[in-house]
């Protein structure tokens, strides 16, 4: 039930803040969060993204380079779909993200914790985009570790 989910949630949240707590100690940026310095770095050069703040996120294209930044870095075939095609397809925000969350469950084995609907009206809690990036961030950790 929802009230769980509010639970689990807040729980996970809780998580996210410490491990960017000692993330952070080694970030660059003092102040800035470290998982989001991150998700901007991984998606630098892509058309359409700008990520300042988590909003950032809301139109699905950040999740879409994410996604096309592992796929080219640690998956075999290199390529999930074409970021490029996707940019300039007449695809709407709730297309994007709804196919960027299918993607990330799909290819890289990430639960999808966001409702894209909330992400595009721009209802979706800060804290649960947060944590649905650093469980991106972590998957990108692991797999540099098994190299």
């Amino acid at each position: 039930n929802d009230k769980n989910l509010t639970l689990l949630l807040g729980f996970l949240y809780v998580l996210f803040r410490q491990f960017n707590i000692q993330l952070s100690r080694g970030a660059e940026s003092e102040g800035e969060d470290p998982v989001l310095l991150w998700a901007r770095e991984q998606t630098e050069g892509y058309r359409n993204v700008e990520i300042e703040n988590w909003d950032g996120f809301n139109d699905g294209l950040a999740f879409l380079g994410l996604a096309d930044s592992f796929a080219k870095e640690y998956d075999v075939n290199g390529q999930y779909f074409d970021y490029e095609e996707r940019v300039d397809g007449d695809f709407t925000p709730l297309e994007n993200a709804q196919y960027a969350v299918d993607i990330i469950s799909e290819k890289m084995g990430i639960p999808t914790i966001i409702d894209p609907q909330l992400l595009v009206e721009g209802d979706e809690e800060d804290r649960t985009v947060g944590l649905y990036v650093s469980t991106l961030f972590q998957t990108f950790y692991q797999r540099s570790e098994e190299r």
